[in-house]
């Protein structure tokens, strides 16, 4: 085998590794993706409600910043609110992030509500995530 055949290979094999090491550290997590639902919770005011999760790049896949929306909120925001929260994989179940974050609302109170904790569990079965009193479906 000539030099450049040798060198050609080794370059292709060092590309080939550069572009899959960092994907495989976040790529098909079940987690990762836009998500929607409708809100079902005890108020049954049936809003739109949405979660957005991406994986923090820095992290290894250990670290997910959720963000969420719920265009209906009755009572306790009078309106339109966000979410954001850090999550983190449970260390016994793949399919439970633990979360912690604050909703705000955005009119007409413009009020912030107290971080709280929380979890996300994903069915791998339906393809959905539940925060224990909504189902979000996969896109949206």
């Amino acid at each position: 085998m000539n030099r450049f055949t040798i060198s050609a290979i080794l370059l292709s094999a060092t590309l080939l590794l550069t572009a899959t090491v960092p994907a495989a550290a976040t790529s098909g997590h079940q987690f990762l993706g836009r998500w929607h639902g409708i809100d079902v919770d005890p108020y049954g005011d049936e809003s739109n409600v949405g979660l957005w999760i991406i994986a923090d790049g820095w992290s290894g896949g250990r670290l997910f910043d959720v963000r969420g929306s719920d265009d209906k909120t009755g009572d306790w925001c009078g309106g339109h609110a966000r979410m954001q929260a850090l999550a983190v994989p449970d260390g016994e179940n793949e399919n439970i992030l633990t979360t912690t974050g604050t909703w705000w609302c955005l009119d007409p109170q413009e009020s912030v509500w107290p971080f709280g904790a929380g979890t996300l569990t994903y069915d791998p079965d339906a393809d959905t995530i539940t925060d224990g009193e909504n189902t979000y479906y996969r896109g949206g």
